[in-house]
């Protein structure tokens, strides 16, 4: 853990010290809190990387990607999205907990379809399928959805 949080302070220093972006300084503010308020409270027993129910890491975490199609408010099957890439057999949940299982990948990779019909709005997150109201912070196993 002490190597970790080693590299992201030299990330950290680097970013702020060479002349970063904004979307770079936003990720490194975002750091600089997760490292400042949140000890992830890994169990000990059972799968590794697993959170114990306590810690603050559960649903802290934010949606990978984000709904590019039309809204502002919209249902279907075929979503077009940025931010993150998914392959046929994933399962996927949106920022407003609507789940579903990708069947089909446009070759664009940008779009996707659907095993079934969800409701979004435009600029709404997507992220793989998680458990709770938020995708939690730090490596997770992604089960389907029951």
């Amino acid at each position: 853990m002490k190597t970790v949080c080693l590299i992201l302070l030299i990330f950290l220093f680097m970013a702020e010290n060479l002349g970063a972006t904004d979307d770079c300084k936003k990720y490194v503010k975002d750091i600089k809190n997760y490292v400042k308020c949140r000890t992830p409270a890994w169990m000990h027993q059972g799968a590794p990387f697993s959170l114990s129910k306590e810690s603050p890491a559960l649903e802290g975490g934010t949606f990978i990607g984000m709904i590019k199609s039309p809204g502002p408010k919209k249902s279907g099957k075929k979503l077009k999205i940025k931010g993150i890439r998914f392959i046929e057999g994933d399962a996927i949940k949106t920022e407003h907990l609507q789940e579903a299982i990708v069947v089909y990948v446009y070759p664009s990779g940008n779009t996707i379809e659907l095993d079934r019909e969800i409701s979004w709005t435009k600029g709404e997150g997507i992220h793989f399928w998680f458990e709770g109201k938020r995708p939690n912070i730090g490596a997770s196993l992604f089960l389907p959805p029951k």
